[in-house]
């Protein structure tokens, strides 16, 4: 389906181009008459809200290049004005075009004025549309565009002249300098069936460098790069046509060569080339606008529309998605919040289940007092077991032939005093509990030497050095061996014997490790 329109207006009609997958289909031809503009106006009551487009290409389409000394933007913009009303002061559908800076002298710039002369060949189309309220995006020059066309195609030299047949009996060229536009003509000429084509291609071409030698566009000396887009067949003709009058540098351009350029997906004939220019147009639309404020209203007021209606949709869009989050985050806690109330009903059961198991108990203050002093007196006075363990455990690591059999300890306190909370009455003020710390960690040690070959006196030094070793390196302060690996019978003999019930030697020993803990630090 069509998504734009285009009006391509001539000398003596308008043609209606619909633009659908990067091709053009003519639809309608309405003629410059009284008849043709009520047509145009019955064809745009059965579809007046299509976005549209107009560009015009009749001879009546004057361009005059000139320069302006280098001023402030604001004060060139009045200059560039006044210069161009005064210059086609009859006509509402002038521009001026600001080209930068000129070669010849760095304090002046050159601009470029032009103007659709007689303004009775736009003014019937676009009143048409503004009945109808047609949302008309601009009125767009086909030679303007012409520069834009041949930088598709190929890269222009200094001087080039693009020349391309339109409506099959009509010659555009659009004349560059420096890749700018400069001048423009749009001539009649023969089909290129015609056998009198390729003279009147060099006369037409003579004609335009009379006309921009004359305008001192260009010097007399000075050679112009013709770039033409026609099929083979007839770039043969022209070349044989050349008489070596003027000198002239060819540069042929095949249709599907251009089409590609501008991808267009239908390839023009070589008399239709318009469809070029449509096609520029329609990938990007050009700053320069005959189109005066008011013949575009619509357009504008289509583009707000779309543009609120779009932002309303993506607002819209955007609040779905916050809110189908929101919902999802309120049943995930709808949900999580379940679970909880099951949880807490379950250890309610289960409290209430476990409390009727056992019979209330009451206490007065005074024994309360007492259970959070004992239990304060547990957490500041605990001796764990790793604590004994790492520390013997730290010093057997350097004797490995010594197999430990039995450690064991316990804790040495204060004996209780008996007076301590006697004559307390219900009622009366009990007294303080007063709780004793513990005093010392008395540890038992008890082990053999695996292997042991009988050698008693080197038996006796490695029990020794581990006692030593023990008192030396760890925190307990007294390490004494209570039981060495001989045992002396008093029926045995002065130089012993030694009492082995077993068939191999064993040498046992046992020691006592004593750490004295001041209040606090048993932890």
């Amino acid at each position: 389906m069509a998504t734009r329109r285009f009006f391509y207006v001539t000398q003596e009609e308008l043609i209606v181009w619909l633009e659908a997958r990067a091709a053009f289909t003519e639809a309608a031809r309405f003629g410059n008459t009284d008849r043709g503009f009520r047509d145009f106006s019955d064809y745009l009551e059965a579809d007046p809200q299509r976005q549209s487009l107009m560009l015009v290409d009749v001879i009546e389409e004057e361009f005059a290049a000139d320069t302006v000394p280098k001023l402030p933007l604001r004060d060139r913009n009045a200059l560039i004005e006044r210069r161009l009303m005064r210059k086609y002061s009859r006509t509402p559908y002038r521009l001026g075009h600001f080209q930068g800076r000129g070669r010849s002298r760095a304090h002046e710039q050159e601009v470029l004025y032009s103007a659709v002369s007689n303004h009775e060949l736009l003014d019937p189309w676009l009143k048409i549309l503004i009945a109808h309220c047609t949302p008309l995006i601009g009125v767009f020059s086909v030679p303007l565009l012409g520069a834009r066309l041949l930088k598709r195609i190929r890269k222009p030299a200094r001087h080039a002249l693009l020349l391309t047949q339109h409506q099959r009996f009509k010659l555009r060229q659009v004349y560059l300098r420096d890749g700018k536009l400069k001048s423009a003509r749009l001539s009649q000429s023969p089909g290129i069936a015609d056998p009198s084509y390729g003279d009147s291609i060099f006369t037409e071409i003579q004609r335009s460098r009379r006309y921009l030698e004359r305008s001192r566009l260009l010097g007399g000396m000075e050679d112009v790069d013709v770039y033409m887009i026609t099929d083979a067949d007839t770039a043969d003709r022209i070349i044989a046509s050349d008489k070596g009058k003027v000198p002239l540098k060819f540069h042929f351009v095949k249709p599907h060569t251009a089409a590609r350029a501008v991808r267009l997906s239908r390839v023009p004939d070589s008399d239709r080339l318009e469809t070029l220019y449509l096609a520029v147009a329609a990938q990007g639309r050009s700053a320069h606008n005959y189109a005066r404020r008011g013949e575009t209203h619509y357009h504008r007021l289509s583009r707000v529309r779309r543009v609120v209606v779009g932002a309303a949709l993506s607002s819209a869009f955007a609040c779905s998605i916050v809110g189908g989050i929101n919902l999802m985050n309120g049943l995930h806690t709808r949900h999580a919040s379940g679970v909880i109330d099951q949880q807490i009903r379950r250890m309610e059961e289960t409290f209430r289940r476990e409390n009727d198991r056992f019979a209330p108990m009451r206490a007065d203050s005074h024994e309360m007092k007492l259970a959070v002093d004992t239990g304060d007196y547990i957490l500041d006075n605990r001796v764990p077991v790793a604590w004994v363990m790492q520390q013997v455990g730290s010093v057997l690591g350097s004797f490995p032939q010594i197999q430990v059999d039995e450690l064991s300890w316990e804790l040495e306190a204060p004996g209780d005093d008996q007076s301590a909370g006697q004559g307390a009455r219900r009622g009366n003020q009990p007294e303080v509990v007063r709780i004793k710390p513990l005093h010392a960690i008395n540890a038992e040690l008890s082990g053999q030497l695996v292997p042991f070959d009988g050698n008693l006196r080197r038996a006796f030094a490695t029990i020794e050095r581990l006692a030593a070793a023990l008192e030396a390196d760890t925190a307990f302060e007294q390490v004494q061996t209570i039981e060495f690996p001989l045992d002396a019978s008093p029926k045995s003999s002065l130089s012993g014997e030694v009492v082995n019930p077993g068939m191999e030697p064993v040498a046992r020993f046992r020691m006592h490790l004593r750490l004295a803990l001041p209040r606090g630090d048993a932890a």
